[in-house]
């Protein structure tokens, strides 16, 4: 079971008086800001495999959703969009922000890591950052059986999650364990709390084999990298996490 609280602590800040009109830009500048390196992987994909030539017929989830963090782009491109995550708040600010824009989205407060299921099947699922958030191998393996479930026959799944390389250095506060979860101490309640799984490529290239999807495309890039430690603002990047993108389809 997802812990609520870590996942409702994102989204404080959007409080209801943040949430209006006067503010849409900023609301708007931090989504684009949050998503551009999923958005340009997602570009790049459908550009690689003919996809953008009917992607405006598509179907996509977004998983991991957020108070809408792809539905701008989302909404441009494709015909049908929903979203989905496990914060209830996220949610409760993803319909605000829909309704001073006018907007009828479909978002829905759901744990992917549950045997739950939608009604829905889609063409494109898309995780948002979700992936690197699930703290074992269990939920991961729920994960992707929630994936399969709901992809049609020939549709996609998208992932750009984080990765562990040599090179990693965690702040003190930080313990990185054996089981490639990453803890963080808090100071307050002197407690520590796991925030992400970190794994190496080979041991999450071996968890989708197992997802009984076809892998279509996996790189690690080691150009880029995620700013985990947002604390520390000029933390090296040689020493975050990098990035792995993959694709996985439905046969």
């Amino acid at each position: 079971m997802l812990e609520k609280n870590i996942y409702d602590d994102a989204y404080d800040s959007f409080t209801p008086d943040f949430i209006n009109k006067e503010n849409l830009s900023k609301i708007n500048s931090y989504l684009d800001e949050n998503t551009e390196s999923l958005r340009d992987f997602i570009d790049k994909f459908m550009v690689q495999f003919d996809y953008q030539y009917n992607w405006k017929e598509m179907s996509v989830l977004e998983v991991g959703c957020g108070i809408g963090s792809l539905t701008r782009y989302v909404k441009h491109h494709f015909q049908d969009y929903y979203g989905i995550d496990f914060s209830s708040l996220a949610i409760a600010n993803a319909n605000s922000i829909s309704e001073i824009k006018g907007e009828n989205n479909h978002f829905k407060v759901f744990d992917i890591t549950s045997n739950n299921k939608l009604e829905e099947m889609f063409d494109l699922i898309v995780d948002s950052h979700l992936l690197h958030c699930l703290k074992n191998k269990q939920e991961r393996s729920n994960y992707f059986t929630f994936v399969k479930n709901h992809l049609k026959k020939g549709g996609v799944f998208l992932a750009e999650t984080m990765a562990f390389h040599t090179g990693i250095e965690f702040p003190f506060e930080y313990e990185y364990k054996s089981d490639f979860t990453l803890w963080r101490n808090s100071n307050e309640s002197n407690k520590s709390f796991c925030i992400r799984s970190i794994l190496p490529s080979h041991n999450l290239e071996a968890e989708l084999q197992e997802s009984g999807l076809r892998i279509k495309t996996y790189f690690f890039h080691n150009e880029l990298c995620f700013n985990l430690f947002s604390e520390y603002k000029s933390y090296p990047a040689q020493k975050l996490p990098k990035v792995i993108r993959f694709s996985l389809e439905q046969i």
